[in-house]
């Protein structure tokens, strides 16, 4: 599994979504209960999808490297 800290010096963009309300306080419980922040939390999700996208279709993922998708 990717460590985050890994990354950590990586990270020079920032993005910005949406989430609904009900889903947006449960994030924060869970960031609270996990002693986190939602950001932290965000960057780790994120990184899991990619990881397990790579291990179980590394072509879903490699086509979308590099190519500017969501810029």
């Amino acid at each position: 599994m990717v460590q985050f800290n890994d990354v950590k010096g990586a990270m020079t963009r920032k993005i910005t979504f949406r989430l609904d309300e009900k889903r947006l306080c449960e994030l924060e419980s869970c960031s609270t209960a996990f002693g986190t922040s939602v950001s932290f939390l965000i960057r780790h999700l994120v990184l899991r999808f990619l990881e397990d996208q790579r291990r179980n279709n590394p072509s879903s993922v490699s086509g979308f490297l590099g190519t500017g998708h969501g810029r």
